[in-house]
């Protein structure tokens, strides 16, 4: 075992110390745990060793004392596990969590899973805890979602939620305000798978918030600034009109003083893209 764990033959590893297994950088801890031992102290502990051939292996170590007749400490003993592999995954595991937490930062998304009611238990990522403005906490219901949301938007989301689960769909998704508890609001697109049991009964839903606040702000303003345009052109006694070539030709509007300008009145220009060629003089 001892050269399976460390590459020495038993006969190379006889009347030599133990610290030729100990890195550099851990000879420090060495004489601490001799020392401990000396005391009659049992430690258990996970650490790196050297092998023979200069590689690492990860150790669970317990050390125990050995003691004489008369109770003195003599000497120590010592159990090893190997958990290079389990170090190994556990340290892609952690790599992994590392980037999908970047990933939802970058992306503004959280993740979330819960229970159908109310007071169900359930699970945020950082994310999601970072986007409603919360401290992060172990637990969390449904309930945590719901008290976040705007006044205004909280019957339209449970009538979603309820229909979705009364028709036997098995996703929704809505876009919805929520409420920070700094009084600032957000505007959050949710979608939500639903999970059911054997009986096809819903038992969780588990999905992703993402914000998208400044998305629906741009829209905001480029429809109000559309809405100020449109109100200039509907009131000029110039023809304003705005034409789509691709990927269908199509007359996306057109003014009302159309009808005085060239006889055809709006709804005429929309149903008939054609007409363009009637409002443009080819020889200019």
């Amino acid at each position: 075992l001892f050269r399976s764990l460390y590459g020495w033959t038993a006969a190379e590893a006889l009347g030599q110390s133990m610290s030729i297994t100990v890195p550099k950088a851990r000879r420090e801890e060495f004489p601490t745990m001799l020392a401990r031992i000396a005391q009659g102290e049992r430690i258990h502990f996970e650490t790196t060793r050297t092998r023979k051939d200069g590689s690492e292996v990860q150790l669970s170590m317990t050390l125990s004392p050995i003691r004489s007749s008369d109770g003195l400490v003599v000497g120590g003993s010592a159990i090893m596990h190997d958990i290079t592999e389990r170090v190994r995954h556990e340290n892609e595991l952690s790599a992994s969590q590392a980037l999908l937490l970047r990933a939802e930062r970058i992306g503004l998304i959280g993740g979330w899973t819960s229970g159908i009611s109310p007071k169900a238990s359930g699970a945020w990522t950082r994310e999601m805890f970072r986007i409603f403005g919360v401290a992060e906490r172990s637990s969390v219901t449904t309930a945590d979602f719901f008290d976040r949301l705007h006044p205004d938007d909280i019957a339209r989301v449970r009538a979603t939620q309820r229909e979705a689960i009364t028709r036997g769909e098995d996703r929704f998704e809505f876009e919805c305000r929520i409420v920070r508890p700094d009084g600032t609001q957000r505007w959050v697109f949710v979608a939500a798978d639903i999970v059911v049991d054997e009986g096809k009964t819903p038992i969780e839903m588990s999905g992703v918030v993402r914000d998208i606040s400044d998305q629906h702000d741009a829209e905001e303003k480029a429809q109000e600034v559309e809405g100020h345009l449109r109100l200039l052109a509907e009131s000029s006694p110039d023809l304003i009109f705005r034409y789509r070539l691709l990927p269908d030709p199509a007359f996306e509007f057109v003014s009302p003083a159309s009808l005085a300008i060239t006889g055809y009145t709006p709804d005429e220009l929309y149903a008939q893209p054609e007409l363009i060629d009637r409002l443009v003089d080819p020889t200019e």
